[in-house]
């Protein structure tokens, strides 16, 4: 995989592409708020509301924060700190972002605090070790067996341990526990500061989205796009990004100054991201729509022939179509951050042909580097599947101009 720092409609965007198919979309410049998700503040309650059972917690200065936040951050009081903690109006304690506002909702946050790293994660006052379910039984056991011969779990760091998916790709295991040592350092150091500091204090930021895609993904290179109208400051920032993480980058230019997107192709695939109907190679089509509630895909036949006749070849072209669906709703899930339930309304077929299709989306899921699972086919027929939120959907934070984007 490869990441494009380009521009188009107005925006700086970053996309992972591989075999010149856009995978993921990102923003390069972050909406402007005072604080984004991972982020963590030395918060002070403003009150609490038991009948909610929750709390809110004052992120910034009254005035500021009804402008910037939209009002006290809400946090839910199974997340505090700890289960003992009184929460009493004016007390002092670090949360952790977990969602920026959304129309009329604030921020909300948490107080089970956590970092991340390549390989793993730390969290608190979150106790014992876990694995990814991504991670083979042998790995699992081998990774467990060696965090736990270290010592580094135990009561007097009071700091769980995730070993991430890819952890497994690793030859030795040195960089896991090193990377271990230093996130339990770095949370208690945040601890540590917050029984100094004032309200409103940033103990903790995030990493920009650039940052955590080459972390978190096998990245090969970055390519940045000064034709497309990069400014300056994007450039910088994806070039620090890259050296920091020590992955090569390099500029694109074109005799003729032709922006890479479209040199590549890859604002075609882009253009289908923004798109509510998608085309499937079989003639078949996708309607997308995204609600408050949930996401619902519907799997249209449209050309593909395979809403005529009956028979054997029939069931066969419905189970091929709805095949090749499964494997473009995936695509589209992933690119366009959805999240939350999701339904797909795939083509009728028979029993036979409807379990095969529930092995493959159970096997699509394992491949979405985001907890995703097919929970089963509801009583009408729909596909119900659910995906972790990490950030905004990409029609949230970009809407391009023009139903075409700019070249």
């Amino acid at each position: 995989m490869k990441v494009l720092i380009t521009r188009a409609d107005g925006r700086d965007l970053g996309l992972v592409f591989e075999q010149r198919r856009v995978v993921e979309v990102f923003p390069m410049e972050t909406d402007i708020l005072p604080f984004h998700p991972g982020d963590i503040i030395l918060g002070q309650v403003q009150d609490v509301a038991k009948s909610l059972k929750a709390a809110f917690i004052r992120l910034l200065p009254s005035g500021k924060e009804q402008t910037e936040c939209g009002g006290p951050a809400y946090l839910a009081l199974q997340d505090v700190l700890h289960p003992e903690t009184r929460l009493v109006q004016g007390n002092l304690l670090p949360v952790q972002i977990i969602a920026e506002p959304s129309g009329v909702k604030p921020y909300r946050v948490t107080g089970r605090l956590s970092l991340a790293g390549r390989y793993s994660a730390v969290g608190y006052p979150i106790h014992g070790l876990q694995t990814s379910r991504k991670l083979s039984g042998e790995q699992a056991d081998r990774f467990r067996q060696l965090v736990l011969d270290t010592g580094t779990v135990g009561d007097v760091d009071k700091c769980g341990i995730m070993i991430r998916t890819q952890a497994g790709m690793l030859k030795e295991t040195e960089p896991l526990l090193t990377e271990i040592n230093t996130l339990q350092h770095k949370l208690r150091s945040i601890l540590e500061t917050a029984q100094t500091r004032t309200p409103g204090t940033i103990l903790y930021r995030e990493l920009s989205p650039l940052s955590l895609k080459l972390r978190d993904l096998s990245i090969e290179e970055v390519i940045l796009d000064p034709a497309s109208g990069l400014s300056v400051d994007t450039t910088g920032m994806a070039e620090q990004a890259a050296d920091e993480a020590g992955i090569p980058h390099r500029t694109y230019t074109d005799p003729n100054g032709a922006v890479y997107l479209t040199v590549s192709g890859l604002h075609k695939g882009l253009e289908n991201l923004i798109q509510r109907r998608v085309y499937l190679k079989s003639g078949a089509y996708l309607v997308i729509d995204r609600t408050e509630a949930l996401c619902a895909v519907d799997v249209n036949s449209g050309k593909s022939g395979a809403h005529a006749g009956r028979g054997r070849e029939t069931e066969d072209l419905r189970f091929a179509v709805n095949q090749e669906a499964a494997e473009e709703v995936f695509h589209q899930i992933r690119a366009r951050n959805l999240s939350g339930m999701i339904l797909i309304d795939f083509i009728n077929m028979n029993p036979e042909h409807t379990e095969l299709l529930g092995r493959q989306l159970r096997q699509l899921c394992e491949q979405d580097p985001l907890p995703m699972s097919f929970v089963d086919f509801t009583g009408l027929g729909l596909a119900e599947l659910t995906r972790k939120k990490t950030g905004k959907p990409l029609e949230e934070w970009w809407k391009p101009l023009d139903s075409k984007l700019t070249e």
